[in-house]
Formats: structure tokens, sequence, C-alpha cells
């Protein structure tokens, strides 16, 4: 056991109480004892062996060393429930993180394909508005008409004719007018 003397160290009877060495104020003479484990008294070393012989017929001893293995085994419980509680605390700020970051995952994903959904309406409305502008396609067999043939990265062949002297922007706004064309925003 541990001594709880005011002095040095501590000794120790083969049956485990554990006695502290202590000394008075002036730091020796005939106050020199050892302190008793159980009852705390300061007993001089003459007298130590009886003063454990009593605690050990009383009872005492046995007692005192249960109550220190009761205590043990409680600090040992609440080592472990403190370990298990942190361990929770860690694991349920670990969960709430990863809720939080997958909320805000969720939202930046939102966002992002409500802008996509935005831009594609924008666009959707930018190439009607250029069908809306181009002058109507003259018929075919019109003199003074040029057929613009365009293709597609995809392979589809666009054509369309316009009047000789239409400026070269009609062209270019009946390209970006093509619903076929925008998946193809590079050119």
């Amino acid at each position: 056991g541990e001594g709880r003397g005011r002095g040095g160290g501590a000794s120790s009877s083969g049956d485990g109480i554990a006695l502290g060495r202590a000394q008075g104020a002036g730091g020796g003479g005939s106050s020199e004892g050892e302190q008793c484990e159980i009852c705390g008294r300061i007993v001089p070393f003459a007298a130590a062996e009886m003063h454990r012989a009593q605690h050990e017929r009383k009872g005492e001893v046995a007692a005192h060393r249960e109550r220190q293995a009761r205590e043990a085994e409680r600090r040992e419980m609440d080592a472990q429930y403190e370990e298990s509680l942190r361990q929770d605390q860690e694991r349920e700020a670990a969960e709430l993180a990863a809720a939080a970051a997958a909320r805000q995952a969720a939202r930046a994903e939102e966002g992002e394909r409500r802008r996509r959904e935005e831009a594609a309406a924008a666009a959707a409305e930018r190439r009607a508005r250029e069908r809306e502008a181009l002058e109507p396609e003259p018929q075919p067999g019109t003199p003074g008409v040029a057929t613009i043939c365009v293709v597609l990265p995809n392979g589809t062949r666009m054509t369309r004719r316009f009047r000789a002297d239409s400026p070269m922007w009609a062209v270019f706004a009946w390209l970006r007018s093509l619903e076929e064309l925008a998946p193809f925003r590079a050119w």
C-alpha cells in the first residue's frame, strides 16, 4: 500500500499494512514514528508491530484491504466510464460533422443543379430569340440565294438558305439558334 507519512519512506509488515515514516516538528527525537495506513495515527517505531497486530485482531486489516479493492475497482470503473463517454462524445461529434458536411454537400449540389438548369433555360431562351430574329428563309430556287451547310461535331449536317445580301451576323444568329449545337458551345 501507500505510505501517507509526513516524513520519508514507508515500511510494510508481512500483512500488507504500510506505515510511513513520520517526524515531529523538531525533525527528530522521540517523536519519530510511523503513520498507520489504517487509522492514520503516528505510531512510535517500537510499537508498530503491536499496533499492526491490534488492527489484525479487530479485523480492520481485511476491511481495509476490501475497502482499498473497492476503491480501486471504482476508480477503474470510473476511468472506463470516462473513456467510454469520451469515445461516445467523439463519435457523436464525428457523426454531427459528417451530417453537417453531407447537408453542405447536398446544398452545394442542389445549388449547382439549379444553376445548370437556369443556365440551360437562359440558353434555350436566347436560342428562341435568335430564331425569332431571323428573317424568313428564302424558297428553293429563289435567285440571289446562298446555301450554307454546316457539319456538326456529331456528324449531323445543317443547311439553310440566306439571301446573298444578308449580313454575316445573320448566319451566326442562325447557328446560335440551333438546338443541335447547344451541347457544342466551344465554337
